[in-house]
């Protein structure tokens, strides 16, 4: 334990730079965002800053996991550590799910702003959908975090083979277009689609919120959610965790 926790203050500590700048970047854009809305005097404007600078969080995390890697890629530290790959990609993901949550949270706080802005007095408050948004839009991450493991140690690791260094790109570009062939190809068989909505819940979906000079409306309509497509995303995403770990356990040489 103290070992994992020694390598979550080194990720902090080489991360937090990037952290804080993007903290900056989406106060900035916000700013600016409201300050357009104002000026032209199109306050729904900001509701909709806040909603993109949601859905930025999507690629946040890997580029940030993506930094830590090249960082590390640098100073070739983590070849000579004995602790398993695992950890030390658990670290970071860790520390980046950590920036995430803090930044949506921010994000949030946004939005409540602009809510308030909108009007004297809030209406409505979306806290439920505001809730599923932030675990859907961090649940792709992680996702998105895990294909870069994979792909970050896999490049690296091919350079150790000198016939195959060359063409590293060309190998993960073939990866990647396998994977949406196959991918596409199980999609169009019946009984697949049959089977991932053998299990739904019941859920609200088509949210809208419509705001205007006099009026501030909104509303949903449930919708039935299958759950098996998740589940399998979840195996996926773990199956490329531990891939990337193996690889890196083999100590590559970046």
């Amino acid at each position: 334990m103290k070992a994992f926790i020694g390598l979550l203050r080194k990720d902090y500590s080489i991360s937090r730079f990037w952290f804080f700048g993007w903290l900056a970047l989406l106060i900035f854009f916000y700013i600016v965002g409201v300050s357009f809305a104002a000026y032209y005097d199109i306050l729904e404007l900001s509701i909709i800053i806040v909603f993109m600078e949601g859905l930025s969080h999507l690629i946040f995390m890997p580029l940030i996991l993506l930094s830590m890697l090249m960082i590390e890629g640098k100073t070739q530290l983590w070849l000579y550590t004995v602790q398993p790959g695992w950890k030390l990609l658990l670290s970071k993901l860790t520390v980046a799910l950590s920036y995430s949550v803090l930044s949506l949270l921010m994000v949030d706080l946004l939005g409540v702003i602009s809510l308030c802005w909108q009007s004297a007095e809030i209406l409505f408050l979306p806290w439920k959908e505001s809730i599923f948004f932030n675990i859907a839009v961090t649940s792709s991450a992680i996702y998105f975090s895990c294909w870069v493991f994979f792909y970050w140690t896999v490049y690296y690791g091919l350079g150790k083979a000198p016939l195959l260094k060359k063409f590293r790109w060309f190998i993960l570009i073939l990866i990647f277009v396998l994977y949406q062939v196959i991918a596409s190809f199980v999609l169009t068989l019946d009984w697949f689609r049959e089977f991932t909505n053998f299990w739904t819940v019941k859920v609200k979906g088509h949210f809208f919120i419509e705001v205007g000079p006099e009026n501030f409306t909104s509303g949903s309509e449930f919708i039935h959610l299958p759950l098996i497509p998740f589940l399998l995303y979840a195996i996926l995403a773990a199956v490329l965790f531990f891939a990337a770990s193996w690889i890196l356990e083999r100590k590559v040489e970046v």
